[in-house]
């Protein structure tokens, strides 16, 4: 018997456990391309333009909401003054992008923030 051939059930298991600890990383700390492609998000856009971006979000809501307050008061307090109607969510790890709409469907406001 070659001692220097690996059964492919162990090669297998190695493939799988490799998957699973990059699935792991992507659910602890987010996609990182999905920051990159969420900076490219600017007032002005569609709503049909930011989900072929980013994809479907995570939630919508009438309320803007970060992953926390503490920090990001100043973001707070510019989406309230924005004239948007509503927000689409995107939670990546620790991460919660949130893009405002107006009554036409077009980005008046952009912010992200983390915990």
């Amino acid at each position: 018997m070659n001692r220097n051939h690996r059964s492919p059930t162990v090669i297998g298991s190695c493939t799988v456990v490799f998957a699973s600890l990059i699935c792991l990383f992507i659910i602890m700390y987010g996609d990182p391309g999905q920051r990159t492609r969420f900076n490219r998000v600017k007032p002005g856009m569609t709503k049909q333009q930011v989900i072929a971006l980013l994809g479907m979000p995570s939630e919508e809501t009438k309320q803007f909401r970060l992953g926390q307050l503490a920090g990001y008061e100043k973001q707070y307090v510019e989406a309230r003054a924005s004239n948007s109607r509503y927000f689409l969510l995107w939670h990546t790890g620790d991460i919660t992008c949130c893009v405002g709409f107006n009554e036409k469907n077009i980005v008046a406001y952009v912010a992200s923030g983390g915990t």
